[in-house]
């Protein structure tokens, strides 16, 4: 029998592995331009490709032909069908607005009794949210639905969007139409979670949160010598917590000085219980245009350290390097 999304006025159709498997959601926010729509279409490329074969031979199945049809028309044909950027404005993705991404992670296992080979599968789901609206009293309310049921949360920050940091990396590529505050969004979020989880402003929000610094390869003049934000991720079949700090420590360094640097790390420090800094590129070069990716092509870095860093933390994969 089918079942349907008990939300008021969804009837959306619930997928069987939906309903069978426990589910994790993790909702991707962000400013308009900043890159998380970009960012979520190439971190489940890499995870279906690259990073599930360093996880001995994890899948990524999309759930559903609505999340096919989606990563398909919206991310796949664009980014890699094209090498054209993903724009806020298309109407094919403005069908798209707030439907989910859902996929099974399903990961080979050994059962010690019988040797044969099991699988355990999580699921995870993407809300494309665009953070303005936790500025907008009028829509923030239809967010706080979904912020409520996340299990993690990925804040994509642009640091093109921030005035000193697009001052000094002028003429490194397309730079966004405008530079919105990102650190009321992350206030907002902080709020509208408390809110939604009746917490009350002396509490520290536990929901993971995991900070991305988006677009590092427009920051090359200035990251620092010997950065790990310029090196691949050594997470082969784990989580490698000691590299996860050093990124963390670094990109915090480098968010420390940018004009509203501090403003930004104290509400994050002061909000969130748990909370992990990141510095990605999804693309590996700026876009040529503001409609077209580079000719040198899609060459992510460290993508996908968010992801597994919060999959360590629900425990569906191993975690090495703790102190």
């Amino acid at each position: 029998m089918a079942r349907y999304c008990p939300e008021p006025n969804c009837g959306k159709r619930l997928e069987h592995d939906y309903i069978t498997t426990p589910a994790r959601i993790i909702a991707v926010v962000g400013s308009s331009e900043s890159g998380k729509s970009t960012y979520v279409g190439v971190l489940v490329n890499e995870l279906r490709n690259r990073v599930g074969a360093a996880f001995d031979g994890m899948s990524v199945d999309l759930v559903g032909d609505a999340s096919r049809t989606r990563y398909d028309e919206v991310f796949r044909q664009y980014l890699y069908g094209q090498g054209r950027t993903l724009r806020r404005t298309d109407s094919i993705r403005a069908l798209h607005v707030l439907e989910p991404l859902m996929f099974m992670l399903r990961f080979p296992r050994r059962s010690r009794l019988s040797g044969r080979e099991t699988l355990t599968a999580g699921l995870t789901v993407f809300y494309d949210t665009a953070g303005e609206d936790i500025l907008d009293a009028d829509r923030r309310e239809r967010l706080s639905r979904y912020l409520a049921a996340a299990d993690g949360i990925v804040f994509v920050l642009d640091p093109l969007q921030v005035p000193s940091v697009r001052a000094a990396a002028e003429g490194t590529g397309s730079m966004p139409a405008h530079t919105p505050d990102q650190v009321g969004m992350l206030q907002g979020l902080a709020e509208v979670l408390r809110r939604s989880t009746d917490r009350s402003g002396r509490e520290l929000i536990t929901i993971p949160l995991a900070v991305v610094v988006a677009k590092t390869d427009a920051l090359a003049d200035l990251l620092p010598p010997g950065t790990a934000l310029d090196r691949p991720g050594p997470h082969d079949g784990s989580y490698d917590e000691a590299d996860g700090r050093r990124v963390h420590d670094e990109t915090r360094a480098l968010v420390h000085d940018w004009t509203d640097g501090p403003a930004l790390l104290n509400t994050v420090q002061n909000a969130f219980a748990d909370h992990r800094f990141f510095g990605v590129s999804a693309l590996g070069f700026p876009p040529k245009s503001p409609h077209e990716l580079s000719p040198h092509g899609i060459h992510p870095l460290r993508v996908e350290d968010p992801m597994l860093w919060l999959l360590g933390r629900f425990g569906l994969v191993p975690v090495t390097g703790r102190r």
